[in-house]
């Protein structure tokens, strides 16, 4: 009989196991479960997507017929709710029960909850889909270009991680001046971040028109007029046409809470626990992107970026198709901000300014 995949999250890592898969095994079942719409599209494109710099055909990377094309069952928005390993059986939001012999959870994250502006839905924004990047493209559309009789145009950010620099850079690029709130004493929480490097960072946000508020963070935002009015949890009071908030995703591992024993099957609400083969503790089943939790010298480490999610996802799927590959590298991430580069290497930030700049390198 041939031999079943199931894979459930349709995002890079994936996409990326399920063309392995198919590669190696010609004759199995390939099952690709997305909880979105979209086939396969770059979130690492959304960005200069909502600037205008690249058309959607520039940030989609597979169709329909490209899955079809490969042997490849495509199910879209459509969810993993339950997981009985023991019996090899997923169980999904419509009802439906798939049974497999191997199973990848590439499921990824979703957006952590941020309910304290519920009444000023219209004018909030996030940045992890590419449905939440044409929300943003719509307002930037059809906002008129002075913003308010009585104001200049602003936006709030709130956040402490990349997606928060990448909505501050692109508000400031759409000409929003831009109030950023970060609820630590510095970005990152002052984990990943030296005092030098983060006096670089808050420099360059100084030359490029950003207020940079720090120990601080909305407490309140409602709809007022044609924006919102943003009430903080130390007493500010800021008028502001739009909020966006960059706060972090929960990894998507709801639909193996019921698992007897979880904590022993390596499922964390961080991630699930993996091998250096991306194999967990649960009999056939892997995992990769961002639901996985690699340990490196002891330590616990996710993916948290595109180009260690595709090299999870090929080798999770040779894997599962019988190899014995092996992930030998740490997390790389790097993105420009303002000119600068900003480098995570290992749970290490350093910021590389702009050429010539002033602020040093």
């Amino acid at each position: 009989m041939p031999k079943r995949y199931c894979i459930i999250g349709g995002g890079v890592a994936g996409t990326t196991a399920a063309e392995t898969i198919r590669a190696r095994d010609p004759e199995g079942e390939v099952l690709l479960v997305s909880a979105e719409s979209h086939p396969l599209y770059s979130r690492v494109a959304l960005p200069a997507y909502v600037m205008g710099e690249l058309g959607r055909e520039n940030v989609m990377m597979r169709t329909l017929r490209d899955y079809a094309a490969r042997g490849i069952r495509f199910l879209s928005s459509e969810r993993a709710v339950t997981a009985d390993p023991e019996n090899h059986r997923i169980g999904l939001a419509s009802g439906a029960a798939l049974d497999y012999d191997a199973l990848l959870v590439a499921s990824g994250g979703r957006l952590r909850e941020w309910r304290t502006g519920a009444q000023a839905d219209g004018r909030m924004f996030r940045l992890q889909t590419l449905d939440d990047a044409e929300r943003l493209r719509e307002f930037f559309k059809n906002y008129p270009a002075g913003g308010s009789a009585d104001r200049t145009r602003r936006a709030v950010v709130i956040g402490g991680g990349l997606i928060a620099l990448e909505l501050a850079e692109i508000f400031r690029a759409k000409k929003f001046d831009v109030t950023f709130f970060v609820r630590g004493a510095r970005f990152w929480d002052g984990k990943w971040i030296d005092p030098e490097d983060h006096g670089r960072l808050v420099a360059i946000w100084g030359k490029n028109g950003i207020e940079a508020i720090f120990g601080d963070t909305v407490a309140e935002c409602v709809a007022r007029g044609d924006g919102v009015m943003i009430r903080t949890k130390n007493g500010r009071e800021i008028a502001a046409d739009c909020v966006a908030a960059g706060i972090g995703i929960e990894r998507n591992t709801d639909f193996l809470s019921g698992i007897s024993g979880s904590p022993a099957s390596g499922i964390f609400s961080e991630g699930i626990i993996v091998n250096e083969h991306l194999k967990t503790a649960m009999p056939d089943v892997w995992a990769a992107g961002d639901v996985a939790q690699c340990v490196e010298n002891g330590v616990r480490r996710g993916s948290a970026n595109w180009s260690t999610a595709v090299l999870q996802g090929r080798i999770a799927g040779a894997n599962m198709t019988g190899g014995e590959e092996a992930l030998r590298v740490g997390t790389r991430y790097s993105i420009g901000h303002f000119g600068a580069v900003l480098k995570l290497e290992d749970d290490r930030a350093r910021i590389e300014p702009p050429k010539g700049s002033p602020l040093g390198g």
